[in-house]
């Protein structure tokens, strides 16, 4: 028999032996599919996005089981398998367990999602850059895993047993890096993560395969999950995640020049171990509706005792213009009071820093129309849907536009920024299951619960320009 003939043989034979975790599957892609197709009208009894968040959950529990099922059926640890005693290739069946997945993870997953991009008003083959990059972001951070464990354990108690472990030990530690992400450019620190999950996956089910050598393999599967467990990603520095981006985007043609900086203390608390820093960073404001945008704001703060303390934020607040002309940008961080006074004195603090900006170009201005609250609105990459309790919420193919996308409401020229950390990342696809990734803004509504600003609501798109930094320095003052 050939290695094709032997591969389909196998192929068949899952086919018949999981028929019924097959139907699962389909059933949840499709259910999925219907919760997100109707979820798209604004209708006060349309699913809402927690219904949507149920259904993709479902969908993770049954991908993982199905992956676990399927490698277990000729499960590799041990040497009491029956197929262990009959003459297939291990090449064969490597290559019909990958077929089993495409074809009845994969294909229905995929087929959902062009459904729901059809129903959206999107046309598929428009969109098939992303739809490829999302099922390589599926392959990465839920087959590898799934396939990582099913290799290495023999039975359903084991690999749910390990799963749950690892799933736990995910949120506790995303929790502990989540201050230290980096924001916009992430994706470069994701990107480098990934190249090292996967290459670690690649070794751990080729070794199993090949060699079956359970040990040697758990020991690389063990390095593969300290890689995505630990965040690696996150320990790019962000100079070198912010030059990878700034040579992929333009440079401005005259840099921003620093205006003014200033940093003070403020001891809100007296007796407390902690004190306030807070810095504003004074910039030129662009012209002609052009928008200077932050990134990050890196600040190291030494004081005259040889003491050093850097920390590096995405949380700075802007204000444009405060004066006509400025954009003020602030940051306030806790330090150790010890840091700052001595038994008998205070120490005198310099700063020096650098805020990491993204300039977008003039904006391009629609209005949504008044029917978006019956019926979705189509525009270029978004569709849109006014809601009450969320005000106007839009939902984009695979991933979040590069855009500045915000809002405006009658006369009122505060714009409005949609509830989303904005990415610089160049791939066409987000990871998750969803085909719409959706985000929204709310309609400026008083602390009574009234629009503050009733008219007519207006989309403002601009798109990136350049990538730029600007340094500062200077020596803290107290406030009392």
């Amino acid at each position: 028999m050939s290695p094709t003939a032997e591969a389909l043989h196998i192929f068949r034979k899952d086919i018949r032996g999981l028929w019924k975790e097959i139907c699962a599957i389909l059933f949840l892609c499709a259910a999925n599919a219907a919760i997100e197709i109707t979820a798209l009208t604004p209708r006060p009894d349309a699913p809402s996005r927690d219904q949507s968040g149920t259904a993709i959950f479902l969908l993770i529990i049954g991908v993982f089981l199905v992956i676990a099922r399927v490698v277990h059926a000729e499960a590799l640890p041990g040497i009491r398998q029956y197929w262990l005693t009959r003459p297939l290739r291990r090449s064969s069946l490597f290559c019909a367990k990958l077929l089993f997945l495409i074809a009845f993870v994969h294909a229905p997953l995929a087929l959902s999602q062009i459904a729901i991009l059809v129903a959206a008003g999107f046309s598929p083959l428009d969109y098939l850059p992303g739809l490829i990059w999302k099922h390589i972001l599926l392959v990465l951070f839920f087959d590898a895993p799934a396939l990582t464990l099913a290799v290495l354990t023999r039975g359903l108690t084991s690999f749910a047993i390990a799963a749950v472990v690892i799933l736990v030990s995910i949120q506790g530690i995303a929790q502990v890096w989540k201050a230290d992400q980096l924001a916009s450019v992430a994706w470069v620190g994701s990107t480098l993560q990934m190249i090292l999950f996967l290459a670690a996956v690649a070794s751990v089910v080729i070794l199993q395969y090949r060699t079956r050598s359970t040990f040697r393999a758990s020991l690389i599967a063990l390095a593969g999950m300290a890689v995505f467990l630990f965040g690696v990603g996150s320990l790019v520095p962000w100079n070198t995640a912010w030059a990878i981006q700034r040579s992929l985007g333009g440079e401005p043609a005259a840099a921003p020049s620093l205006i003014s900086t200033t940093g003070q203390i403020r001891d809100t608390v007296p007796g407390s171990q902690n004190i306030e820093a807070v810095f504003h960073v004074v910039l030129p404001q662009l012209t002609g509706g052009a928008v200077l945008d932050r990134d990050m704001l890196r600040i190291t703060l030494t004081n005259d005792r040889g003491g050093r303390i850097v920390f590096p934020t995405p949380n700075i607040g802007r204000s444009c213009p405060t004066v006509p002309g400025e954009c003020t940008f602030d940051v306030s961080t806790l330090l150790p009071r010890a840091f700052y006074e001595g038994t008998d004195y205070k120490a005198r603090i310099q700063y020096s820093g650098e805020i990491f900006l993204t300039g977008y170009g003039e904006p391009s201005v629609e209005t949504v129309p008044e029917s978006a609250t019956l019926t979705p609105w189509r525009t270029r990459d978004l569709t849109c849907a006014t809601r009450s309790e969320e005000g106007l919420l839009c939902q984009s193919p695979f991933r979040w536009p590069r855009d500045l996308i915000t809002l405006q409401r009658g006369t009122d020229p505060t714009e409005m920024q949609f509830n989303i950390e904005q990415s610089h990342s160049p791939f066409p696809a987000s990871p998750g299951m969803q085909a719409l990734e959706a985000n929204s803004a709310g309609f400026f509504r008083s602390s009574l619960g009234r629009t503050t600003a009733p008219g007519p609501v207006r989309l403002l798109r601009r798109q990136p320009l350049w990538h730029t930094g600007v340094k500062f320095d200077g020596q803290i003052v107290t406030q009392p």
